[in-house]
């Protein structure tokens, strides 16, 4: 997919934004007005319109495959929801392969993964951040069995509490493709965000993914939340590892982190040289009308 009409086509979903290629801390430098931040105001102001037809204020950033911008997005759509005065909540939902504490700079040794195993509260875990009004939940690290304890009555109990405590609770998740997490999530939360990097070859994940949003056609996964029948390793067809990119391990199958720019201008996506493009998606549009067929 490389402009958002295609997105839209083969989603079958509204794009909610379209943002510029950026290093994963750059917002965090930038109070002004600049075309990044302007991009994730759209996004916070369409999220704030949606949220009136969402089912709770809990929103998880979701995408089929790794290396789109996936917790870069979660981060900064947090930030800037903070900066225009809500109270934010941003939690690592993905326990396999943490990242937002390393960008926040905190500690990962207590998180998610402890609430849910009834071992602290969500006062032990949660870290305030330098940007006013957002405050982080790390994964944890003590995870050894994360879809044990998304399927858990802990995690119906941890979202209905935070969700009283802020007025958005985002969340980041592994690759849905690979990993059963984010729809486990998706079913707690009800609305999820997926994000896709333009230009990157489909191999038909997105189209995959979105189906196993759909509650009537969720597949289960084995018994290490891994959808055994779709993994996903190795970079994708036309894709090289550049300076940027490391080759990231799970624990069972590598993949590659690449961040890597089209090279030639024409051959870019309509709207910018690389960008990340945001569809929103909403369990009740799916989810009920499915089960009302049925």
């Amino acid at each position: 997919m490389r402009t958002p009409e295609e997105a839209e086509r083969l989603l079958k979903l509204p794009v909610f934004a379209v943002i510029p290629l950026m290093k994963p801390n750059a917002l965090d430098k930038q109070d002004g007005f600049t075309p990044i931040g302007a991009s994730y105001q759209i996004l916070s102001t369409n999220l704030w319109y949606a949220s009136r037809q969402m089912q709770g204020s809990a929103v998880v950033i979701a995408s089929a495959e790794p290396n789109v911008g996936r917790s870069t997005t979660a981060a900064n759509l947090a930030i800037t929801l903070a900066r225009d005065g809500a109270r934010v909540l941003l939690v690592d939902g993905d326990m396999r392969q943490p990242t937002l504490h390393t960008r926040f700079g905190v500690d990962n040794s207590l998180g998610l993964a402890d609430v849910l195993a009834g071992e602290k509260s969500i006062e032990d875990v949660a870290v305030p951040t330098m940007t006013e009004g957002l405050v982080l939940i790390p994964a944890g690290s003590s995870a050894n069995n994360p879809v044990r304890l998304l399927r858990s009555p802990a995690m119906e109990q941890f979202i209905e509490r935070t969700t009283r405590l802020a007025d958005f609770v985002i969340f980041d998740s592994p690759a849905g493709a690979i990993f059963a997490d984010s729809t486990l999530i998706a079913a707690h939360v009800k609305n999820v965000i997926i994000v896709h990097a333009a230009g990157q070859p489909s191999r038909g994940a997105e189209a995959e993914f979105h189906a196993r949003l759909d509650w009537d056609r969720l597949l289960p996964p084995g018994p290490d939340g891994r959808f055994v029948e779709k993994v996903v390793g190795g970079p994708a067809p036309g894709l090289h590892q550049g300076s940027q990119g490391q080759e990231h391990h799970d624990g069972h199958h590598p993949y590659h982190i690449t961040r890597h720019r089209t090279s030639s201008p024409s051959k870019a996506p309509a709207l910018c040289w690389w960008c990340l493009i945001v569809c929103h998606y909403t369990r009740t549009r799916f989810f009920s009308q499915n089960r009302r067929k049925s």
